[in-house]
């Protein structure tokens, strides 16, 4: 069975006018809030590493402070003191942390320090490193010997060198600033499409408008008191609870085995040719197979069966020869192909909405505040500049060109599967900065110079903006359903990468200058130093994988043309590109969730189908409560969280 992809809430130009917001109030709890999920993120991701609250889609201090507004403001309307919080500003406080609180977690701000300090504190002197120190910006950490070294090793009486750190970091903030005014306003440009015309669902957007109550509510009309008040939504609670109870038992008796937390399906297949390709897990993962419920069924479709086709794909490959990385990097490759069909398929088809090769839209609307002109100016002068920040620092017109368009189509479809799909993990594994290597081959990128390949690298720091970019998309969906207005909630998002960047920032430094980031047990491996500069000096990284890249492009194009051509077409784009990025890590849930799916719609109609989601949505609360409490545990060291790391990958 086929679905669309439709929001049924009341369009935002039907609503009159934006919703008023005390901003003192909305900045205040956003800079508060942040403050203290970045301080817990650092304790717990960090310092301690006992529980990923960080990494959750979205952030568990996130979620705990959208269920902490929502309880305030129950108080408030029952005591009569003072103003609660409408909507607009509960959903622009939750919005603002979600991106905020992610510029902290435990591949974000710390993969910038260590990718800028250890190509200088590590003890080697081979050909990658050489070229590092010779040519590394100076823009992206200090080089001052004791600076670095005590920050790995500790600094006499946990001093943090502010001073040497000042310019680098406000370099960095102001390059991730640039990249999120042009990624915003690109959101910009496309959400009224993405909103008005094809109705997204934006399934991780709804798991917070679905708590939210007022006059709009969420995709089913249901208010949040609904919600709770369902039984089978309890029953979800009640039965995450009991799930998580599996792992955390055993972790509390030091001399228990805790289960793993996924199951390896390539070690039912015989060794050899037949383990060939992705890693093919069915991982225990709530939050993934509870927000899976709100996807329509063909992409959930394409997604278990891209993944098994993949997987025949690698195993067919290795049966005629081909060597473990061919096939390893098979789907990835495809992805990426996939990826830029994707997106050329988007700008072309918003091309009547944005009226870009027509007239512009030269006056604000309701929902999104700014005209197209604006959107437009602002996405031009910020890329324009990052652009230029690329050639000035000795990176070739046509790669930093291909840098940036790279960038933007990584972000894009990310953001896009985020706002379909909803897919609740950060990472897809396509796109990143090898993705050039392998697009161009490691000799032409090597032609280029030592100072391009270390500028080259060095800007790799921006795939991190592939994390919290979904996030200021989704704030659209939280912008539109509160009468927030887009306009405000990007100058929001904005702010939000700055303010989590400050604290990041603050937080982390501290903790590594004051215990030392080796003591912490993070290692010094400069990714993507390794794989980048390693796979062009030598040129060992040449333009081998073009094959799978087209077979990826070819296949996401045929697939854009038969969805469109044919209503009864079963495969959905979307769904191949998750395949490609994540398929071995998502491919349980959404086979369960497919699965669940289908049954109920087909057995007992649309009633039945909302009684599932209820429960599946209780899962996913359930999930994140227990996640709560358990890494708030981890915050304080408590060393069970240890062995139970509660995963949302």
């Amino acid at each position: 069975m086929q679905e669309t992809t439709q929001d049924l809430s009341i369009p935002q130009s039907d609503a009159v006018g934006p919703a008023p917001i005390s901003w003192p109030r909305v900045l205040g709890l956003s800079i508060l809030f942040s403050a203290i999920g970045s301080l817990w993120i650092t304790a717990t991701e960090i310092v301690f590493r006992s529980a990923q609250v960080g990494e959750a889609v979205p952030p568990v201090p996130a979620v705990a402070t959208l269920v902490f507004l929502l309880l305030l403001r129950s108080v408030l309307r029952r005591t009569t003191r003072g103003r609660p919080l409408n909507n607009a500003e509960i959903l622009a406080v939750y919005g603002f942390t979600t991106i905020s609180m992610t510029v902290g977690f435990v591949n974000g701000f710390r993969q910038i320090i260590t990718l800028g300090t250890a190509p200088y504190y590590v003890d080697q002197n081979n050909v990658v490193i050489q070229l590092v120190r010779k040519h590394w910006p100076h823009w992206i950490a200090p080089r001052d010997a004791s600076v670095v070294k005590w920050l790995w090793q500790g600094s006499p009486g946990g001093v943090v060198p502010w001073g040497a750190w000042l310019f680098p970091l406000l370099s960095i903030g102001a390059l991730f600033v640039l990249a999120h005014i042009m990624f915003g306003s690109l959101f910009g440009l496309l959400q009224r499409r993405w909103l008005h015309e094809e109705r997204l669902a934006y399934p991780v957007a709804e798991l917070a408008t679905s708590l939210v109550e007022g006059e709009r509510v969420s995709q089913f009309r249901e208010t949040s008191s609904r919600l709770i008040r369902s039984p089978m939504f309890r029953l979800g609670l009640l039965g995450a609870v009991l799930f998580n109870l599996v792992w955390i038992i055993p972790a509390l008796r030091p001399a228990a085995t805790v289960p793993p937390q996924y199951t390896d399906l390539n070690t039912f297949l015989p060794e050899g040719p037949w383990r060939a390709g992705y890693i093919w897990f069915i991982r225990y993962n709530l939050a993934a197979l509870g927000l899976a419920i709100l996807v329509p069924t063909d992409v959930l479709f394409t997604v278990w069966f891209s993944t098994l086709i993949l997987k025949a794909e690698a195993v067919i490959l290795a049966l005629f020869g081909h060597e473990w990385s061919t096939t390893f990097l098979l789907a990835g490759n495809q992805g990426l192909g996939g990826y830029v069909a994707e997106a050329i398929f988007l700008i072309w088809s918003a091309r009547r909405s944005l009226r870009l090769f027509r007239k512009l839209r030269s006056g604000p609307d309701v929902t999104f505040g700014w005209s197209d002109r604006v959107w437009l100016g602002l996405f031009a002068a910020s890329a324009t500049s990052l652009l230029a920040w690329f050639i000035a620092s000795g990176i070739p017109v046509w790669l930093s060109l291909s840098v940036l368009a790279l960038l933007i189509v990584r972000v894009l479809i990310v953001a896009r599967i985020r706002a379909q799909v909803g897919v609740p993990i950060l990472y897809f594994h396509v796109g990143d900065a090898r993705s050039i290597v392998f697009l161009f081959g490691g000799s032409l990128i090597a032609a280029t110079g030592e100072r391009s390949i270390a500028a080259f690298t060095a800007f790799s720091i921006l795939s991190i903006s592939a994390f919290l970019a979904p996030y200021q998309s989704d704030g659209y969906k939280l912008a539109e359903t509160s009468r927030l207005g887009g306009g405000r909630w990007m100058a929001l998002s904005v702010l939000a990468v700055a303010v989590g960047f400050v604290f990041a920032a603050v937080t982390q430094l501290y903790a590594y200058y004051t215990r030392g980031g080796e003591i912490l047990g993070w290692g010094t491996d400069a990714w993507p130093v390794a794989s980048v500069v390693g796979g062009v000096i030598p040129a060992n990284m040449e333009a081998s994988h073009w094959p799978s890249m087209a077979v990826g492009f070819v296949t996401t194009s045929a697939l854009i043309l038969a969805q469109r051509v044919f209503t009864w077409w079963p495969l959905h784009p979307v769904g191949f590109l998750v395949g490609c990025a994540i398929g071995g890590y998502v491919f349980g849930p959404a086979l369960i969730a497919w699965g669940a799916k289908v049954l109920s719609l087909r057995y007992w109609g649309l009633p039945g189908y909302n009684r599932t989601r209820e429960l599946f949505l209780g899962l996913v609360m359930g999930h994140f409560g227990v996640a709560t409490l358990w890494g708030l545990l981890g915050a304080l060291n408590f060393e069970p969280v240890k062995r139970y790391i509660i995963g949302f990958w």
